[in-house]
């Protein structure tokens, strides 16, 4: 079996979240469109349970879900 490098790929899909997947899409930036990163998110209402308690309203994220 021989060493293959990303010259070898077709394709590359990272998954994660947070700073691991920045750090690993930067890393691999230079293959370009062929480079693919899936973003995995949850939120457990840390900070922005803090802002909707100190601030009200509903969380930031669900702003983007209004019409």
């Amino acid at each position: 079996m021989r060493n293959r490098t990303f010259a070898d790929l077709d394709r590359v899909v990272a998954l994660g979240g947070g700073h691991g997947l920045g750090r690993v899409m930067s890393s691999l930036s230079s293959l370009g469109s062929r480079l693919t990163g899936i973003v995995t998110t949850t939120d457990n209402g840390g900070s922005t349970g803090r802002i909707r308690r100190s601030e009200g309203g509903i969380a930031w994220g669900r702003y983007a879900q209004l019409p």
